[in-house]
């Protein structure tokens, strides 16, 4: 907590870790540091990493942060439990070939989905926030399964699209229209963001839904 630049960061090291159990807050709130290089948990290479109930909140700059971010060759990564909220963004993909999932999340922040990436699966999460995805024009390699040896380098551009987003809640629709891959939306609920609740200080999200809200069957 109260870390300039990051709480927790790794660059290969990461590679079959387990994140869990982690309460991280105030990274990055003094803007002591500008770039792309802040946030709570910044993993360079998340091979077969999880991270997995933790608390992460009040990571926020002036640019990049998030609660956290992805970056590089992120395969079989698992993003699971975990609770995050008042953060300049929740989720940060950042030139990703997946597959990663992201599954039973409080994403709770005004951003909750940054991503340049690809084939990014987010099952039963609660996500408040916005969704901004963007393409990327850079490669990245792609790994033999459940190894760090790599197989080659990814032969498309890492291109928006292959997102699975089922059995969500949901605050916005998380759809990106221009994505070049196909996608699956199924069986998430949209519930007006004046319906949800959160504790500023706990993070803990409370959601009231109208009589009249109903399933978008998308």
């Amino acid at each position: 907590h109260d870390c300039g630049q990051n709480g927790i960061v790794g660059h290969l090291g990461c590679i079959f870790c387990r994140v869990e159990h982690n309460h991280i807050y105030n990274i990055g709130v003094k803007h002591e540091f500008f770039g792309w290089e802040i946030g709570g948990i910044k993993l360079h290479a998340a091979i077969d990493v999880t991270i997995a109930r933790c608390r992460i909140h009040h990571c926020g700059g002036p640019s990049a942060c998030a609660g956290i971010w992805l970056d590089w060759m992120a395969q079989g990564a698992r993003i699971s439990g975990n609770r995050l909220w008042a953060n300049g963004a929740d989720l940060f993909f950042e030139v990703d070939h997946g597959p990663v999932l992201v599954e039973g999340n409080d994403l709770l922040s005004d951003l909750g989905v940054w991503s340049y990436a690809k084939n990014v699966a987010f099952t039963a999460n609660r996500i408040k926030g916005a969704y901004r995805y963007s393409n990327d024009r850079r490669r990245t390699p792609v790994f033999k399964p459940h190894t760090a040896v790599i197989d080659s380098l990814d032969s498309l551009e890492c291109t928006q699209g292959a997102f699975i987003y089922i059995n969500n809640i949901l605050a916005k629709d998380p759809r990106y229209a221009k994505e070049k891959h196909p996608s699956r939306y199924e069986d998430n609920w949209t519930v007006p963001e004046e319906c949800w609740k959160i504790d500023e200080t706990t993070g803990e999200c409370e959601i009231a839904p109208p009589a009249s809200c109903k399933a978008p069957g998308f």
